[in-house]
């Protein structure tokens, strides 16, 4: 990595930021007269930013015109910054003043941003000619994704090309594509060594911002932000009671990925201040800002192209926020945001997935339980499997419910770790249902809701990802945990407090740690051959950027969009599991390259497969598909090392 252009690409992104999504934020939020703290305004504005951006960049690009949208925001831009200095009125005049004055509070924010956004930094370094990778498989899909919409908006499918993208959110990654169109940044910086930190910075804000305004303090602030990162589960605790040999524990024994790993998956962790956000305005609307309501409504509604769990989460607590503000208070200033933004919501999200939509789960009550005890990358308790099953044989209802019970327990508490002393503030909030407030109202939604709809369905195709409603639900019990510490030091006192704090981030962390370790130490790191990267960076430069490239239908190249995102192109098929989660006939073209790649003698069906699915390169690796003959093939010859063969399909 040259330091000093990294150090170039790192100005350049954050002046990026400032001008395409702080400052349009910043206008959207003085139009509506919202009277915000320091970072407050500053969280409301990157969140309302970030989504008028990618919305410019989705009408825009949709019409084939993706450039107007950097014109048209720089035209509002100094528009804007014009007429504030006629007025004399710059909010950048107080905010140096005011980090000074806050220090202790931005090195924390500074701190936790540093320390959960370099857990990809290793990923995509160039050493020796060869390329290393910490975490590849989930991370060669996103990127690739955001290289397809550089190209195409709405995208064509990375890994399978010739049909459009559906059944999926694109907005994170349309967003990330607004950086890589400029040309400016490499695409494996960008990804692993910057978009991350940014990621994790406005997180950690949003946190900070919903926890202060929910306690009343700063404090309450910083706590929802330490504990909002670093809480990992319990299964550091694992050890202590499963003996077998070979068992290793992880973030995820007890199924949940944990915030902390967030930036594995950017749509989580970008959703994740969507829904922050819309909780804290839902809260200064219905104390009297109701200005703010077309705000709420523009990023509650656009929350499900950027994450359909959140956008279903936030449309959810939304519906109920506004009708108990209905109800008890008489008030339609909610329920005026929910409409809008279902109405938003419904117009972004029915053209991507509206032939599918609603069709993604399936009715499988305590699957999760079943298998946390049964898998063995899991906990695995051998004797309750057996005991279960010589229940269920003889019909022993009671005996299975009594397990099933004590495994939802070990469920919630495994997963929540310390969080579990959320419960506290939720039960407070319960037992004095008739004083909630709208916002109560909404987190309490998202969290029962995000942890039970995993309990009760999987999701078709790849079953486990209905877990990702819970991780929702996590971050609101984030908070509660720190609502109740709060209450510690109102009650206890100072000292009692900070023993409490201390207790628990000693308890919370280390799970945190094992993750960040493992990551950015320990973990042996994917490589990339020097000779099979030189075949990519061939397709890289040498082709049309809207080529289709056949590759091997073998598990190097099916288990991760690994050739596409590399060569920056479009894969006739490749990566399975995104394949599949996006309800794609992946098997018709697997058996499609298994019989391509072992050189039958039908040249007719050969060149047919070839011209009937567009295809203009041939990727033959040495190694995995010796059968291949060319001269089967209506093909020329282009590249050739000592890994791979390339051939130009003749039209």
């Amino acid at each position: 990595m040259n330091i000093l252009n990294f150090v170039f690409e790192t100005v350049i992104f954050a002046l990026f930021i400032l001008w395409f999504n702080f400052l349009p934020g910043l206008i959207f939020v003085k139009i509506f007269k919202g009277k915000l703290p320091t970072a407050e305004i500053m969280a409301v504005s990157l969140v309302t930013g970030v989504t008028i951006f990618t919305l410019f960049l989705y009408i825009f690009g949709c019409l084939k015109l993706g450039f107007l949208a950097y014109i048209l925001i720089s035209i509002i831009n100094v528009y804007f910054l014009v007429k504030l200095k006629q007025k004399k009125n710059m909010w950048f005049g107080n905010f140096l003043l005011i980090c000074r004055k806050s220090w202790i509070t931005v090195v924390i924010i500074a701190l936790l941003t540093l320390f959960a956004g370099s857990l990809l930094f290793r990923s995509g370094l160039l050493t020796d000619g060869q390329l290393s990778f910490t975490e590849s498989r989930d991370s060669f899909w996103h990127l690739g994704l955001m290289q397809e919409l550089v190209r195409s908006v709405p995208p064509i499918h990375p890994g399978f090309a010739g049909l459009p993208l559906t059944n999926y959110h694109i907005f994170t990654h349309l967003f990330g594509s607004g950086f890589l169109h400029l040309g400016i940044f490499n695409n494996l910086d960008f990804y692993y060594r910057l978009f991350p930190f940014f990621i994790v910075f406005l997180y950690v804000i949003t946190l900070f911002v919903l926890g202060r305004l929910l306690t009343g303090r700063k404090l309450g602030g910083i706590l929802s932000s330490v504990f909002g990162v670093m809480t990992g589960s319990f299964a550091y605790l694992l050890p202590l009671f499963i003996k077998y040999p070979g068992f290793v524990w992880q973030e995820s024994s007890f199924w949940l990925s944990q915030p902390f790993s967030m930036i594995i998956n950017p749509s989580f962790a970008l959703s994740s201040s969507w829904v922050l956000v819309s909780l804290y305005l839902i809260h200064k609307i219905e104390t009297g800002n109701k200005n703010l309501w077309p705000i709420l409504s523009l990023i509650a509604g656009v929350t499900i192209v950027f994450k359909v769990y959140a956008g279903i989460l936030i449309l959810m607590a939304l519906f109920g926020a506004s009708l108990w503000q209905l109800i008890t208070r008489k008030e339609s200033s909610l329920f005026k945001s929910f409409c809008v933004a279902l109405v938003i919501s419904l117009v972004l999200f029915l053209p991507q997935n509206g032939s599918d939509a609603g069709k993604f789960l399936v009715f499988m009550p305590g699957w999760f339980l079943r298998s946390m005890v049964e898998s063995p990358d899991r906990v695995q308790i051998v004797d309750w499997i057996l005991r279960e099953n010589t229940y269920a044989e003889h019909g022993n209802t009671f005996a299975i419910f009594r397990y099933r019970f004590v495994e939802l327990l070990m469920y919630l508490a495994g997963n929540l770790g310390v969080r579990v002393l959320g419960f506290i503030t939720v039960f407070s909030l319960v037992k004095n249902f008739r004083k909630l407030s709208g916002v109560s109202v909404a987190m309490l939604i998202v969290f029962f809701a995000g942890m039970t709809v995993p309990l009760l369905f999987v999701q078709d195709g790849s079953i486990a990802n209905t877990l990702q409603f819970s991780y929702y639900a996590l971050e609101i019990m984030s908070v509660f945990t720190a609502m109740w510490i709060l209450k510690i030091f109102n009650k206890y006192g100072k000292r009692a407090g900070i023993l409490t704090v201390i207790i628990l981030l000693v308890l919370a962390v280390p799970t945190s740690l094992n993750t960040w370790y493992h990551y950015l130490i320990k973990n042996s790191p994917q490589i990339i051959t020097a000779s099979r990267l030189q075949s990519y960076e061939f397709l890289k430069k040498n082709t049309d950027e809207k080529s289709v490239i056949m590759v091997p239908g073998t598990p190097t190249f099916l288990i991760s969009l690994e050739a596409g995102t590399l060569s920056n192109r479009r894969l006739y098929y490749g990566d399975r599991l995104m394949a599949e989660n996006t309800h794609k006939n992946f098997k018709e073209r697997e058996a499609v390259l298994q019989k391509f790649y072992k050189s039958t003698n039908d040249t007719g069906w050969n060149n047919a497969v070839l011209h009937d699915n567009q295809i203009d390169y041939v990727y033959v690796d040495k190694n995995e598909t010796k059968e291949f003959l060319p001269e089967f093939y209506s093909l020329t010859q282009v590249f050739e090392n000592n890994s791979a063969l390339i051939y130009k399909v003749i039209r």
